[in-house]
């Protein structure tokens, strides 16, 4: 029976590349509201086997939308790289969002993939291209059924959400020129084995990687990494097999403190602080003037009775207050 629904869909695909020049004309509502200038403007809006199209006078054109009732439960889709003379450089929010596809071959050239474009889908492989440079939040998160999953070269970051709780991926390579993962871009990801981090790599958002499977021998934070969110390895075997009294990450990021005092001093090599005293074991603690900056609510857990700080930096005074 998947065999058979292949073959379906295979002559899906061969006939929307052959017949992508009868279009009906046709005007969907759109999924976003797209921004033109005098050099990129609409053009026409069309529906192209179930596929809303906007085209653009600069030759590219946009998914909007797609008629999931043309669909077969469990499919495979191969997005068309063209449309007519017009390039495909875009997917729409939620465009894909609760689909049943097994699997999607989005088009070479995609530059921008929408929020929540694939969100609670039932994908299990996704290759991202590597002309993408936007990918939307929560754009594949509860998608419970991806395993495998290859980020492009062109990311710059991940944002919030984005994979969150898609909890059969086992391995996960972040390409060299990611900068930045935000808020729980990873999070809950139980089966996660294998991490690898660029060398690009500067900041990790909170909870990030919470809840995730890695452990102490899968990976390492490159030393580029400048700061840490709260909570972002929390609830992993990787945070908690780490024993040093000062676990110290990356240009000096303080993620946590497994020592026993109850009054103590920030080593002067610390440079960003994390929530690294939500353990309630330490009740005064002594900021250094050469701490550079501390995550958002890096003490709001922290059960800490003193906190002093003879430094100007106004980050860190707004959060000893």
């Amino acid at each position: 029976m998947r065999f058979m629904k292949k073959i379906l869909l295979s002559l899906f695909g061969i006939l929307l590349i052959f017949t992508c020049a009868a279009c009906v004309n046709e005007s969907p509502e759109p999924w976003i509201e797209l921004e033109t200038t005098e050099e990129r403007t609409l053009v026409k809006s069309e529906v192209i086997n179930g596929i809303a199209f906007n085209f653009f006078s600069d030759k590219t054109c946009e998914i909007m939308e797609y008629d999931v009732d043309k669909l077969i439960d469990g499919s495979f889709l191969q997005l068309p790289d063209n449309c007519e003379e017009y390039t495909v450089v875009a997917i729409a929010d939620g465009c894909f969002r609760n689909s049943t596809l097994l699997g999607v071959i989005l088009p070479a050239k995609l530059e921008r993939l929408g929020d929540y474009a694939f969100q609670r889908s039932t994908v299990q492989e996704i290759v991202l291209p590597d002309t993408l440079t936007y990918l939307g939040k929560e754009a594949f998160d509860n998608c419970d059924n991806l395993e495998k999953l290859t980020l492009g070269s062109g990311l710059e970051r991940i944002p919030v959400g984005a994979f969150y709780s898609c909890r059969a991926l086992k391995e996960l390579v972040i390409p060299e020129g990611v900068r930045i993962i935000e808020e729980e871009a990873f999070a809950d990801l139980a089966s996660l084995e294998k991490l690898s981090f660029p060398e690009s790599l500067e900041e990790i958002g909170p909870y990030a990687f919470w809840n995730t499977g890695i452990d102490s021998l899968t990976f390492s934070i490159p030393e580029g990494v400048q700061k840490i969110g709260v909570n972002a390895f929390r609830s992993t075997a990787w945070l908690r097999s780490q024993s040093a009294e000062w676990v110290i990450v990356g240009k000096g990021v303080l993620l946590q403190y497994n020592g026993t005092a109850q009054s103590v001093t920030l080593p002067d090599t610390v440079r960003y602080l994390s929530n690294a005293f939500d353990s309630k074991k330490v009740k005064n603690l002594t900021l250094p003037d050469t701490l550079g900056d501390a995550a958002e609510d890096a003490l709001a857990e922290s059960g800490l009775e003193k906190v002093i700080y003879n430094g100007t930096n106004p980050t860190l005074k707004a959060l000893i207050k």
